[in-house]
């Protein structure tokens, strides 16, 4: 999870990005998975692209949390 979160390598920053475009497909497509309700197709794509920039936020903010508090613990 370390590696996930933090790492700065290209197979780290592609791992992230992956994950994070399939949870938002999942997300926008679970009316259809589930045959809940049906969302037309460009809607689908508006709420894939914003739950991709959320989730890119999320993950920012919680390597960037993490990397607060390490470096206040390793200044003891």
């Amino acid at each position: 999870m370390e590696w996930f979160l933090h790492a700065g390598t290209v197979g780290a920053r592609l791992a992230r990005t992956l994950v994070e475009v399939l949870l938002s497909w999942i997300i926008a497509n679970v009316g259809d998975i589930f045959n809940l309700f049906e969302i037309d197709g460009t809607v689908k794509t508006l709420v894939v692209s914003a739950l991709t920039v959320l989730f890119t936020a999320l993950l920012g903010f919680l390597s960037d949390n993490k990397r607060v508090e390490e470096d206040d613990t390793g200044e003891d």
